[in-house]
């Protein structure tokens, strides 16, 4: 959306009610925001609102789908067996990159992503949008099984969405600081844990 619009102002005032947006959120949870609040924390009129967005949904879509490509950017700067191979990086070190990476992305959009698994269960387009995000990791574990020979013993989707739901809960235990059972985990040991755990299936 930034990049449909025309001015740099109008750029400007967009990012800020997003940013506005993503803090009212975390702070109260969706359902108690108001475009009132979104307004207030961005420190423009209704108006002013109204002319980017329709409601509060389409601004959270929207930082949903910022979400969802933040998470493909890791993933492109993230293992490529072959390359890496090629270039004499080992498979541990190459997942262990490609799960830093996903790991940062978790780590800067936890807050959204919270919050749109717990109205996933609630909203049918949640849950749509929800999934995607999800499926970007499933799909990406899936591409790096494939390449294993982990293929030959295993369906490579059930191994992708076993290994993610791996990642996920890891990621879940180590971020959601809501939770007075949390486990706290050091951020170096959880991703070596992790990685050798992945490289250790997959060999």
């Amino acid at each position: 959306m930034l990049s449909d619009l025309k001015t740099e102002k109008s750029r400007k005032t967009c990012q800020k009610i997003m940013d506005a947006a993503r803090e009212v959120f975390s702070e109260k949870g969706f359902n108690s925001v108001t475009v009132k609040d979104i307004a207030k924390q961005a420190q423009i009129g209704h108006g002013t609102f109204y002319l980017y967005f329709q409601d509060k949904k389409a601004i959270f879509y929207k930082l949903l789908e910022m979400v969802e490509d933040d998470l493909y950017t890791a993933f492109e700067g993230g293992v490529d067996l072959d390359i890496d191979y090629a270039e004499g990086l080992s498979a541990y070190r190459a997942l262990r990159k490609d799960i830093s990476a996903v790991f940062e992305s978790f780590k800067r959009n936890y807050d959204i992503i919270r919050l749109c698994r717990e109205l996933a269960s609630l909203d049918s387009e949640f849950a749509d949008k929800y999934y995607k995000i999800r499926l970007r990791l499933i799909e990406r574990s899936e591409r790096i099984i494939q390449k294993t020979a982990l293929a030959k013993h295993v369906d490579s989707k059930i191994a992708a969405v076993s290994i993610s739901a791996l990642i996920e809960g890891a990621v879940e235990e180590w971020l959601n600081e809501t939770n007075p059972h949390r486990i706290e985990m050091d951020q170096d040991k959880l991703l070596s844990t992790v990685a050798k755990m992945y490289f250790k299936l997959l060999s």
